[in-house]
C-alpha cells in the first residue's frame, strides 16, 4: 500500500466497525451514513411513537412541536384535568448516554418557559405536569420509558 492509501484505510475499518459506510473518492473522501437512521429522522420517529404511546395511556394529544420564539414543546397533553408537557428523547442502541438524561437543567428551563407562554396563550387553568419519554431503537424492536413528573419546575 502507498502512504497515502494506509490512512484511508485505516479509517474505513475504523468507521465501519462504528456502523457508518465509507466512501473513498481517491484523493477525496466523504463519509456517508447509511446503517444509522438520520438524528431528525430518528426524533420524529420517536415522537410519533411517544404520541400513540400517549393516546393508548388515555391522553389527549393538544399540540405536537409547539412553538413559542426558539423554545418546543414536543407534545402538549391532557390527562384527567392536568396538562401534560413531554419532552421525547430518542437515541439508538448504540448510544452511550441514557435518553431521559440528556434534558439537562438548561432544558427544562426551556421547557418551563415554554409551557408558561402556552398557559398564557391558551387560557388553560389545569396543574401542569413536567414528563419525558425516554425512547432506545433497537434493531427490530423499541423500548419506551414515561417518566411522570419527571422534574417540576423552580421559582427564579
Amino acid at each position: 500500500m502507498s502512504n497515502i492509501q494506509e490512512p484511508v484505510m485505516w479509517l474505513k475499518q475504523r468507521v465501519e466497525k462504528q456502523g457508518i459506510c465509507l466512501k473513498v473518492t481517491y484523493p477525496f473522501w466523504k463519509i456517508i451514513q447509511s446503517k444509522r437512521m438520520k438524528k431528525t429522522d430518528l426524533g420524529k420517529k420517536g415522537e410519533e411513537l411517544a404520541e400513540r404511546y400517549l393516546i393508548k395511556k388515555g391522553y389527549q394529544i393538544l399540540q405536537r412541536n409547539w412553538r413559542h420564539n426558539a423554545k418546543e414543546i414536543d407534545i402538549i397533553a391532557k390527562g384527567k384535568d392536568i396538562l401534560v408537557i413531554v419532552e421525547v428523547k430518542s437515541r439508538n442502541h448504540q448510544f452511550h448516554v441514557e435518553p431521559r438524561d440528556a434534558v439537562t437543567v438548561q432544558k427544562q428551563q426551556f421547557l418551563i418557559h415554554a409551557a408558561d407562554a402556552y398557559i398564557r396563550t391558551t387560557d388553560h387553568d389545569f396543574e401542569t405536569r413536567f414528563d419525558v419519554i425516554s425512547i432506545i431503537f433497537f434493531p427490530g424492536s423499541t423500548e419506551i420509558e414515561h417518566i411522570e413528573g419527571a422534574f417540576y419546575p423552580t421559582l427564579r
